[in-house]
């Protein structure tokens, strides 16, 4: 089975990706990785600008490069930008091969690991899209932003820092995240696919800060770029290392939620 990647948007996303999925998967030889085709079209129309000023569209990019892998051989693609996101319908309409649905897969997982009240920390255009509260829709979690001072500390970072190939050590992340805690959330993620490079967070899964004084206030981090690598690798047919195989749960109360519909993510 190859796997088609749609990426490019940004660049180091894509490849942050596609390091991932080798990293991640129990190989002995070259054969035992996944079969990979990646395009990485940088000139993709901006999606934010699309969604919250009118400007161009990326639809025909995306549908053109999703073709192009589909007549490669790609049998399942997947989309690495989660503002992209909101005009994965059309691409759907258009193609005749599945494509992994990083929200849905976000969310379910989420669900999955206990957590009802999810922070997301996104572009600007994946909020406006309100992307998130559709997926969570079926599974009955909250969904919750930062504040928009704190949302303008994020699309600074992440236009002004990371598209740069610049790095910041997690402060606009950080402000963000005390907002959502004071919201009372209990998992947040990672929802825009530079803020999961490295340099976006300092390399932390997890952030801590203190309030009141004295008490340490966990809140568990989730990135939709590992997510998604690992439901690609088991959707391909390929093994994940022994250790990604078993994930420690979100410590949160399981609040009664009706069971995810099968297969959800995929389609």
């Amino acid at each position: 089975m190859v796997l088609g990647i749609l990426g490019g948007c940004g660049p180091a996303a894509g490849a942050h990706f596609y390091s991932r999925l080798v990293a991640l998967t129990e190989a002995k030889r070259d054969s035992d990785h996944v079969d990979v085709l990646l395009s990485g079209r940088a000139s993709t129309p901006d999606r934010t600008q699309a969604i919250l000023h009118g400007g161009e569209s990326p639809v025909d990019a995306l549908i053109r490069d999703a073709a192009f892998l589909a007549e490669g051989g790609a049998d399942l693609l997947v989309l690495l930008c989660h503002t992209a996101h909101a005009y994965l319908s059309e691409l759907r309409a258009a193609l005749h091969i599945p494509i992994l649905d990083m929200v849905s897969v976000t969310v379910g997982e989420v669900w999955r690991l206990g957590a009802r009240r999810l922070g997301v920390l996104c572009t600007a255009g994946t909020r406006r899209a309100r992307l998130y509260e559709r997926a969570a829709a079926d599974y009955g979690i909250t969904i919750l932003y930062p504040s928009l001072p704190s949302q303008e500390g994020l699309n600074n970072l992440i236009y002004e820092v990371l598209k740069r190939g610049r790095t910041d050590f997690g402060a606009a992340v950080r402000t963000a995240v005390a907002d959502l805690a004071a919201l009372g959330c209990d998992a947040v993620s990672l929802s825009c696919t530079e803020l999961s490079l490295p340099q976006a967070t300092g390399g932390a899964a997890h952030f801590f800060w203190r309030d009141p004084p004295g008490a340490i206030l966990p809140m568990p981090m989730i990135d939709p770029i590992e997510l998604t690598a690992r439901r690609a690798i088991l959707a391909c047919g390929k093994r994940l290392k022994r250790k990604e195989e078993h994930h420690a749960p979100v410590k949160a109360t399981v609040i009664s939620c009706r069971r995810s519909p099968a297969g959800r993510g995929m389609g």
